[in-house]
């Protein structure tokens, strides 16, 4: 972060892994995660660097079978996630993106299987 501000950036776009943050579906965030983006945001905001946060980089977790399996485990999951960063880094991120590149998980992940789902 430093090296960015001393380039002169004025934003970042980065993914919250929702593997790192959610490793277990018990629902409870993963500490060691929650620091690594609090301590990351606290840097970017500091250096007036504006954060661009995207939730949904391809990273599903083992507990989840996919997007297509079962829709509504994965909703329920991915709303936990969403709501636990938004009340938790909502106050220092302006721009949220939900998903990179959706047609790339949709179509080369299920569609042609270039990617993993």
């Amino acid at each position: 972060v430093a090296l960015m501000a001393s380039l002169g950036f004025q934003a970042y776009r980065f993914s919250i892994s929702w593997s790192r943050l959610f490793p277990k579906p018990d629902g409870r965030p993963n500490p060691e995660g929650v620091q690594f983006y609090t301590e990351l945001l606290d840097a970017l905001v500091e250096r007036n660097i504006t954060p661009w946060v995207t939730l949904y980089h391809w990273d599903l977790p083992s507990y989840i079978p996919g997007w297509i399996e079962d829709i509504g485990l994965l909703a329920a999951h991915f709303a936990r996630f969403a709501r636990f960063c938004f009340s938790s880094w909502g106050f220092k991120v302006r721009h949220w993106i939900t998903l990179n590149e959706p047609w790339c998980c949709a179509v080369l992940g299920y569609g042609t299987g270039e990617h993993a789902p």
